[in-house]
């Protein structure tokens, strides 16, 4: 795995409405860089994993498989954020599940999910606005430039 790991901890409930029963929150800013692209990710983020149907666990695996959860953190954070176009967003995830060893197929597989299905959740909705709010609001708290973490639209 080429890439330092997020420091994550498990959430009971979480403030925005589109999760699972079941997220991670992120407990300190995650930057990664991978080619010309940099993304940050604000400490506070909470994420439910990939998002696999449950039907197709057996053959790509389960939404907490260890070698998914950074991919999906960085796609879900972009996904909210918009700091990127949802073509690289999508990009970047293929890109960030074959460094970190997932294979060519399951990472293709996966790829092809979020470009056939990923515009559903593309739009940010009402909650999702709010919950991105909130984002701002604590990282205004915490002195910090919104802007730094692809906040470009607040």
């Amino acid at each position: 795995m080429k890439f330092k790991r997020p420091q994550l901890e498990p959430v009971a409930t979480s403030p925005d409405n589109n999760k699972r029963s079941r997220a991670y929150r992120l407990t300190e800013d995650y930057v990664i860089e991978l080619g010309k692209c940099r993304v940050a990710v604000p400490a506070g983020f909470e994420y439910d994993g990939a998002s696999i149907p449950w039907i197709a666990w057996l053959f790509i695996g389960t939404p907490f498989n260890p070698l998914f959860m950074l991919a999906a953190l960085v796609h879900d954070w972009l996904y909210h954020s918009h700091m990127l176009t949802r073509k690289v967003a999508d990009d970047l995830f293929y890109s960030i599940l074959i460094e970190d060893g997932v294979s060519e197929t399951r990472a293709g597989l996966m790829f092809l999910a979020v470009r056939l299905v990923g515009w559903r959740y593309w739009k940010n909705d009402c909650g999702d606005e709010a919950y991105i709010s909130s984002i701002a609001a604590s990282l205004y708290e915490r002195g910090k430039e919104w802007k730094e973490y692809g906040m470009v639209d607040l």
